[in-house]
């Protein structure tokens, strides 16, 4: 799978409906929750917010929230069930840290399923930083892939290189990121996957198909692509 970490500073409640977004009319129910108790997106909001209250060192450019994305191929989705995202997700957690707030969710959009695991910024109910360096992120991703290996070993094509990425120059048409806390290392780092993307692909099928991949949603205007969030 390729797992991604995008952060949040505001608007904690959007994030928590846009990961329970409804999908061909069915209501979407969290796979997975760790140190919630609430049962519906505002009482969960309501717990996110007070565990952020909580934090011990107070900026206004506070990280409130993480959010996780973790994509697999369209070519392993036969393979893909409710209970093997939920096992991700303890998988997550457990390398991520239990004393956090976590909130799991997937979408399935077309043939492509993301999993979504939202995560507070500070330990649940100390106000202490959760904060992670790169290297040990780094090591986490390697982490669950070791674990998808050899539990789900049918899961073939959902193994990424970790680490090896190519700059390439950017296609004709910008597409903008629809993110305004992202870091910018970060929108560069989408710009670049954008661009690797785009040179690679042999039609627009297959270049909306390779970002929803990589956990790159596209949205439209006037029934065109216009960005990415």
């Amino acid at each position: 799978m390729i797992l991604k970490n995008l952060t949040r500073r505001n608007n904690i409640s959007q994030l928590v409906n846009y990961i329970l977004k409804q999908e061909r009319n069915e209501r979407v129910e969290p796979i997975l929750k760790h140190n919630l108790r609430s049962r519906t997106a505002n009482g969960w909001t309501k717990e996110f917010e007070l565990n952020d209250s909580l934090r011990l060192y107070k900026r206004s450019d506070n990280i409130k929230l993480n959010h996780i994305i973790l994509s697999f191929s369209n070519k392993d989705i036969e393979n893909i069930s409710k209970d093997l995202l939920k096992d991700i997700s303890k998988k997550f957690i457990e390398l991520r840290g239990k004393d956090n707030l976590y909130l799991a969710s997937s979408h399935h959009d077309k043939e492509h399923i993301h999993l979504h695991i939202i995560m507070s910024a500070t330990k649940y109910m100390t106000g202490e930083s959760n904060r992670i360096s790169k290297k040990e992120f780094n090591e986490l991703k390697l982490s669950l892939d070791d674990y998808q290996k050899q539990k789900y070993p049918e899961l073939i094509h959902s193994l990424p290189e970790h680490g090896k990425r190519t700059k390439v120059q950017s296609p004709t048409k910008e597409y903008p990121i629809q993110n305004d806390n992202v870091k910018l290392s970060q929108k560069q780092q989408i710009s670049e996957t954008i661009s690797e993307i785009y040179s690679k692909s042999k039609s627009g099928q297959e270049f909306l198909s390779q970002l929803k991949f990589e956990g790159l949603e596209p949205y439209y205007r006037g029934g065109s692509v216009y960005g990415v969030e």
